[in-house]
């Protein structure tokens, strides 16, 4: 996978808003907990580009037992903010007549954690599309500290 991040994150306004917190709703069916996104701060779908940003806390839900004494932010939940931050440019991408269409997990390659995330951290995601249809696409993805690569994967969504 990349040794570098997909977007220049220095070029980039973290305070800009590309998705109201109304659109991030609409388009993802997760809540309380498990919605994953703070905030997406760039768009582009000329060149099929997002990224987002999540707080992790150490009072966060999963902290306290993961592990004790020592937070560590578990890779599944930077798979799942990845597969979200993925769902919203995939929903902003296809036609509107299909963006009521619920995406899911359809696999997962090249996934690679190359580094710890311990919170309290801002963790940045990028998606860029790799495939896109209304029944199966594909996504690479990474979740950066700073301009540091955490995480890496390649994210297969289908439609339910």
């Amino acid at each position: 996978m990349a040794k570098e991040p997909f977007l220049d994150l220095a070029s980039l306004d973290i305070e800009n808003e590309a998705l109201s917190p109304e659109t991030v709703g609409l388009y993802l069916p997760q809540r309380y907990e498990f919605q994953l996104v703070g905030r997406v701060f760039h768009l582009d779908l000329e060149k099929g580009l997002i990224a987002a940003y999540t707080d992790f806390n150490p009072e966060d839900w999963w902290a306290k037992g993961h592990f004790p004494g020592h937070p560590l932010v578990p890779g599944v939940l930077l798979t799942e903010a990845a597969a979200q931050v993925a769902t919203l440019l995939w929903k902003e991408l296809i036609p509107v007549e299909h963006r009521n269409k619920l995406i899911g997990f359809g696999g997962l390659d090249k996934v690679r954690f190359r580094g710890q995330v311990k919170p309290p951290e801002r963790v940045i995601f990028l998606a860029k599309l790799g495939r896109l249809g209304t029944r199966v696409s594909q996504f690479p993805t990474q979740a950066l500290i700073g301009n540091r690569i955490v995480f890496e994967g390649t994210i297969l969504g289908v439609s339910l």
